[in-house]
């Protein structure tokens, strides 16, 4: 038996293909491309949070979610997740101190300071002189 022994090359190569085990229908996208499925995800994510925007006046909340928004963003740009964590640290840096006037925040718990979260600085440009970090 040769290769001429074939009288129908295209009905061997169906019974060959035929003849093969059914892919697993139940096989995660996760085990084929797991970077892909994530910045899927997280694609999805940018968008449910920019909706939700949409459906809040609270300015601390929006402010939030613009932080997340714009984390996402970088993610799905830039697939690094060191430069994704730099970015959120930079975009919650850059919020006031919480229960600052006029964002419609609660106004600091009471008792002595360092019974609750600790005491954050004034940002530059918030009202205040510029806070140095204590020496270490």
């Amino acid at each position: 038996m040769g290769p001429n022994a074939v009288a129908n090359p295209a009905a061997l190569v169906a019974a060959l293909k035929s003849a093969q085990p059914p892919q697993k229908p139940g096989t995660p996208f996760e085990r084929l491309n797991p970077d892909q499925q994530a910045l899927e995800h997280i694609k999805a994510a940018s968008v449910s949070l920019e909706r939700a925007t949409q459906f809040t006046n609270d300015q601390p909340m929006q402010m939030t979610l613009n932080a997340m928004i714009g984390t996402l963003n970088k993610a799905l740009l830039k697939f690094d997740g060191s430069a994704v964590m730099q970015s959120l640290q930079e975009a919650t840096q850059s919020f006031p101190p919480t229960g600052a006037p006029g964002l419609a925040g609660s106004p600091p718990p009471p008792g002595p300071q360092g019974m609750g979260a600790p005491a954050v600085p004034p940002q530059p440009g918030m009202g205040g002189p510029p806070q140095m970090p204590p020496a270490a």
